[in-house]
């Protein structure tokens, strides 16, 4: 018999899409309630879910009610729990092929293989045929159509299209945050406003230093600079920052020629915090720039009618434990 190690629990109100918990101690049980089906039962869906280490991954062990009260559970294989970690190095798919990138704002690149890729991953671009300025970048993607394009979301048009490509693509972002960022454009403005090549998740009141503003950049009197983010553009995927840029040269882009020689590209690295200029009753430094670690061991649960992260609006219950694991066979 096992010693219960630990017991943790907790609720959430579903999305419709996957939910990771993040559950420090690698459970070796989990089980789920969706409170709003058991309350409002819907034909075919689930409503209890469990899982214990040893059982495959994405699997579950699913109750599934009928509608007026009648219950089921069945062994499901698929769209059930998943442990995950997040604390070895990001892990890449494997290396895929493109035809072609646009010369467009945002770029869209095509792909007859775009593998697992999905809306919000991360892809490097490798071996860009007719427009190498953009290889080694790496860019938030979305509009992602399987097995036929997708857009480098925040991307400007990058002066040339590229006839052929490879790739790889990351569905989780660095381990610790904030992380450094590819610039894609720099506005000349009295507050110069950043474009930024992914998803960056920063906000203002952060300190950030610009490194890399070569020639090819134009803007070379940013090299260097140090500036506080004092407003962000969720949307656009965008920095505000306190820097008057209209006497610098103009933000450009390198081109294909560029590329011939060896660059290395622009980046913008947060290094602290000052005072969150949207904060008018602060006193102190928000320390929202801190550097996090921000690994998780935990468990991935899938969602919809049929996962144990439910559809969205759901209201779901999980609890789970941790266990001593107990040697049943023994030696003499």
């Amino acid at each position: 018999m096992g010693t219960l190690d630990h017991y943790i629990q907790g609720s959430f109100t579903a999305d419709g899409n996957g939910h990771i918990l993040s559950i420090r101690s690698d459970v070796d049980f989990i089980e789920v309630d969706n409170l709003t089906r058991i309350e409002t039962p819907q034909a075919g869906t689930g409503v209890k879910f469990r899982w214990q280490r040893g059982m495959p991954v994405a699997s579950a062990l699913q109750e599934k009610t009928d509608g007026s009260g009648n219950m089921s559970t069945s062994q499901i294989l698929t769209g059930g729990f998943s442990p995950v970690t997040t604390t070895q190095p990001v892990p890449s798919s494997p290396l895929l092929t493109g035809t072609t990138i646009t010369n467009a704002a945002p770029p869209v690149a095509s792909s007859a293989n775009t593998g697992a890729l999905a809306n919000g991953n991360i892809v490097k671009i490798i071996n860009a045929t007719g427009a190498p300025q953009l290889n080694g970048y790496d860019f938030t993607v979305n509009t992602v159509v399987a097995n036929t394009s997708f857009n480098l979301q925040y991307m400007i048009a990058p002066g040339n299209a590229a006839t052929a490509f490879t790739y790889r693509f990351y569905t989780q972002n660095a381990m610790f945050y904030p992380r450094r960022n590819f610039v894609v454009n720099v506005t000349q403005a009295t507050q110069a406003v950043v474009t930024l090549s992914i998803t960056h998740g920063l906000t203002a009141g952060q300190e950030v230093v610009f490194t890399n503003f070569g020639k090819f950049f134009g803007m070379t009197q940013l090299n260097n600079v140090r500036a506080t983010i004092q407003s962000v553009n969720t949307t656009n995927n965008t920095v505000t920052i306190n820097v008057d840029t209209t006497g610098f040269t103009a933000w450009t882009f390198p081109t294909a020629t560029n590329a011939a020689t060896p660059f290395t590209p622009a980046q913008m690295i947060p290094f602290g915090d000052g005072l969150d200029p949207t904060n008018t009753l602060q006193t102190s430094a928000t320390l929202a720039g801190a550097t996090q670690n921000q690994a998780v061991i935990g468990m991935f649960l899938a969602g919809g009618a049929n996962g144990p992260a439910g559809q969205s609006g759901d209201v779901i219950y999980w609890r789970a434990w941790k266990a001593e694991q107990i040697q049943t066979t023994f030696f003499s």
